[in-house]
Formats: C-alpha cells, structure tokens, sequence
C-alpha cells in the first residue's frame, strides 16, 4: 500500500528535483537551532515552542515504561489475523515522542523491521494517519506536512501557513533540515514551483527561520513600525505588501503584539481589519493568520480544531495535524480555549466524538486525555 508518507528515499514527485546550494543561515537562528536541538533531542522540538503556563495532554509514562514490552505487544497486535486496534490505541498516546522511538528503535532490534512501515502496511484511512504522525519523530512529521501541501494534488496553502506561522526559529531550522534529508531538496526550492508573488516571498521569508526572538519589547520602534505599516497601506493608494511582510516575519511575537496595538491606538483599526482590507486571497490568510497566533496562539489551534469539525463534513487531516503536533506542547491550553469559543459551549471531546468513529475516535480521544 502507498502512503505518500516519507523514506529514506523519499524525492519530489513533480518532475526532476533540483540540486541542493547551500543556503544561508542566520546565525542568530543557528544559534538557538544548536542549543536547542543538539543531537536531535526530540523533547526539545516541543520544548522550544512552550510558554509559560503551557501544558500538553500527551505526557511521558513515568513509571514502568519497558519498550520491550511495548515492541512485543505490538508486533503481536500487527502479526494477528484479527487486527486489534485497541492495542495500538492503548500504547502510542500514552507514551511521549520520545518514548515511541525508543519503541521504535526496539522494534526494529527485536525483529528486523520499521515499525512505522509495518503499521502502514496494515493500517489505513485517518486511524492509519493518526497512528503514523504520533510515530513520527516531531521534525519529520512537519518535514512531511510541508511536502504533502506542496506536492500532494493542488497546494494546500493553509497547512503552509499553519506550520511555517507558528513554529518557533529552532523548530523550521529542524524541520528545514529533515525536509533537506527526506526530499533532496530545500523547502524554498519545492515552494518556487507551486506558489507565487508576495505570498511566496512571505513563505519564503518564514521558511528562513530568522524572526528576531530574543528581541525585548521596544514601544518606540513598535510605533514606528506601526506608522510604516500605516504608510504602506491606508494612508496610499494599493498597498505596499513588501513592508508588511518585513515588519511581520522579522519581529518577535511579543513586539507584534506592541506594534498591533499601536497601530489600534493610533489609527483606531486593529490589525486584521486593516489586512482584509489591504490584502487578498493566499496573502490576506497568511497575514491573518500571523495576526491571530501573536495575539492568542491558543485561540488560533482551538479555531483551526472548531473549524475542521463544524458544519457539513470534518476535516480530519486538520485535526490530525493539529493535534499530533500541539500533543506534547499546549494541547491542554488549546483544548481549554475551545470552550470559549463564541457561540461554543460543548468541549473538544464532545466535538471529535460526534464527528469522527471507530479506533479514529478512540486515538483522538486518548491523545486529549479522554483515555486516562
């Protein structure tokens, strides 16, 4: 069965894929990529990306974690002529990231075989995904996100947006570097192909992982960036996009935030109206969704999980994504800000049982702590 998912060969699937130049690094950047994430420690991935007050709702088993165990179990849930999901749904969410590789790599010493691939070769549909993403070392997983938004069938603009908007400078060095392992290819050099103009030259700027993190909080500057933006927007006629997105991808969340809410003190307009205004299509819900994840980065995730279930149909592929990746950073956060939503009064859990069935829903509801 073909999965699309990554190997070690893994290439692009649009024509001849383009050689590999060395790209430019920013050392500030490679700075915290090296102190962050040295030697691949994979609780760092989540780690970097925490605030204050962040919680995850996938943790790691502190007492009796045997990856022998584990590897047994699953490798005779997987050999069995009668496939028991419920095996599968008992483990992997209640294990950390870190302790499924090392299920992993005891898999693969107790009998020979990837265990990812084996679950794929007997899994399938969104349990297959779901169960496949909580395998995936973290890095991967968005290296792999990337790439199916970009070479799937048509690009998926939105998980673009999502991914290279909300992780941290250490997590797109990262993840920039198993996408370059996995594709033989920069992410910049496959978005060339698929996406264009100002829309593409933000991504390509987000995709650099150089936003200034460390920088503290300067009211001066916020409001000089404020009037700049003023300037490149209501104040002429057409917009000039290249300074929004210089002032938008440079500046560290928290000055964002002072640079919003001068330009709400001074032009008495707040941010978002000013980017549906100036902006359009892929650009205007790029800009968006910048604007959202500064200002309330819990409140953005719980939107994305509410709007993935909400009306005719789910969108489970944002579920997947958004859980996995928020399991082991603010899951609990998110899963909280759900129930404020305007207009929301059921939780998450009641939300993803009503929409989603099966093992799927099982999965899903262990990984929000459901399972407990």
């Amino acid at each position: 069965m073909s999965s699309g998912y990554p190997t070690a060969a893994s290439s692009s699937t649009k024509g001849s894929t383009p050689s590999v130049k060395p790209q430019p690094t920013n050392s500030s950047a490679t700075s915290a990529y090296s102190s962050q994430l040295k030697d691949g420690n994979l609780t760092s991935y989540y780690e970097c990306a925490k605030k204050p007050g962040d919680s995850g709702l996938v943790k790691p088993l502190t007492s009796g974690f045997d990856p022998e165990a584990d590897a047994t179990q699953l490798k005779n849930c997987l050999k069995s002529s009668f496939l028991n999901e419920t095996v599968i749904v008992n483990i992997l969410p209640h294990r950390s990231n870190a302790q499924r590789q090392k299920i992993r790599l005891m898999y693969k010493t107790m009998y020979g075989k990837d265990l990812l691939q084996d679950l794929r070769d007997r899994l399938t549909g969104d349990f297959e995904s779901v169960t496949v993403g909580l395998l995936m070392k973290p890095a991967e997983y968005d290296a792999y996100l990337i790439h199916r938004a970009i070479q799937g069938l048509g690009t998926d603009e939105d998980v673009l947006v999502e991914i290279l908007c909300t992780r941290t400078n250490a997590q797109i060095q990262e993840l920039g570097h198993q996408y370059r392992e996995l594709y033989k290819a920069t992410i910049e050099q496959h978005m060339q192909g698929d996406t264009s103009g100002h829309f593409m030259r933000m991504l390509i700027s987000l995709s650099n992982g150089a936003r200034q993190e460390d920088q503290g909080v300067n009211a001066q500057k916020a409001e000089d960036d404020a009037k700049k933006l003023y300037k490149a927007g209501a104040a002429r006629l057409g917009t000039d996009e290249s300074t929004f997105n210089s002032v938008f991808v440079s500046q560290s969340f928290e000055q964002l935030r002072a640079v919003f809410a001068a330009y709400q003190r001074l032009y008495k307009k707040d941010m978002e109206k000013v980017i549906k205004s100036e902006m359009s299509g892929d650009l205007e819900k790029g800009m968006k969704a910048i604007v959202r994840f500064t200002l309330d980065k819990h409140s953005y995730f719980a939107n994305v999980l509410y709007k993935a279930m909400k009306g005719i149909g789910t969108d489970e592929k944002s579920l997947i994504r958004t859980l996995v990746s928020r399991s082991e950073i603010d899951l609990e956060q998110i899963n909280r800000s759900f129930s404020n939503i305007k207009g929301e009064s059921k939780p998450l859990s009641h939300w993803i049982k009503k929409e989603t069935s099966g093992p799927f829903r099982d999965m899903l509801i262990h990984i929000i702590g459901g399972g407990h």
